[in-house]
Formats: C-alpha cells, structure tokens, sequence
C-alpha cells in the first residue's frame, strides 16, 4: 500500500511539473509593456516604468527620453534582470 501511495505522489508531481501555457509564454519571451516612465537613470543605463526598473543598453537610445514620456517597452530577460531591445514612443498618456 505504500508504494501505491509513493507512486501515486510521483506520479502527481510529474504531472503538475509539465509545462503549461505560462511556461509557453515565457519561452517566447516577454511581451512589450506600456506606461509613462516615472524615472531616468542616464549614469546607470536604467528607466523605471510601471514600478519596474529596466536596464537600457548602450544599442538603445535613451538620450531624448524623459520622465513623463509615454512609451512602449520591447524587453528580454537578459544576465537575470529586464533589458530593454526597444523604446516606442505611445500616444497613451
């Protein structure tokens, strides 16, 4: 009985191990986000938006950006923090 019991917790962890569609997702990478950034950081590369901090490489303009500028972020998961591959502008806001 108790290698019923054994198996069947396997067997359930297994299961709830197997990716679903948020493991999709994430492989595909993240989507653009929007809002107005609230914070520029030129000196540390970085732009908050949304309570989020981004970094912003070099490749990546951000001389004309400005807190209050509406924009859309196309961002990757990158050295285990959120970098950004490209700033819109919006016409949100």
């Amino acid at each position: 009985m108790r290698q019923i019991a054994l198996l069947a917790a396997a067997t359930l962890g297994l299961l709830l191990a197997q990716p679903g569609s948020a493991d999709a997702q994430d492989r595909a990478g993240p989507r653009p986000v929007s809002g107005t950034v609230t914070e520029v950081n030129r000196a540390a590369r970085t732009l908050e938006l949304g309570g989020e901090t981004y970094f912003v490489p070099a490749k990546v303009d951000l001389s004309r950006l400005e807190a209050g500028t509406s924009v859309i972020l196309h961002w990757e998961w990158k050295g285990g923090r959120m970098v950004v591959k490209q700033i819109e502008p919006s016409s949100d806001g």
